[in-house]
């Protein structure tokens, strides 16, 4: 039976499709489960890299403070609630816009990478 091999760009590694140990980009066969792989088998892994989730959790939670922050402020002073309000909603807006458009790069460069 004919297996792929999985390449990750987060580590610049690939992986046999069947043992999962890591293996050299021009190798035929797996040394450790002796899996033959087919030709042009490699194919990317689709896991979201870290920095992009880490991105994604500091958008949310600069949303949750500034919207908390603008909540107690508000009463005391009605524009600088305000103000923590939308900080809140369009910083998060801009690292989600900044994530999505890294994952479109990587996308991009996945559909354009010749496949060895």
């Amino acid at each position: 039976m004919k297996y792929t091999k999985l390449y990750n760009e987060t580590t610049n590694l690939c992986s046999c499709g069947k043992c999962g140990k890591e293996i050299e980009l021009k190798a035929t066969e797996c040394s450790y489960c002796r899996a033959n792989f087919l030709s042009n088998s490699l194919e990317f892994s689709s896991e979201t890299p870290l920095p992009i989730r880490v991105l994604k959790i500091f958008a949310y939670i600069d949303l949750i403070v500034g919207i908390i922050a603008g909540l107690f402020t508000i009463k005391e002073n009605g524009i600088l609630g305000l103000a923590f309000i939308l900080q809140g909603i369009l910083i998060c807006s801009l690292f989600l816009v900044i994530a999505l458009i890294a994952e479109n790069i990587i996308e991009i460069r996945k559909n354009t990478t010749q496949k060895k």
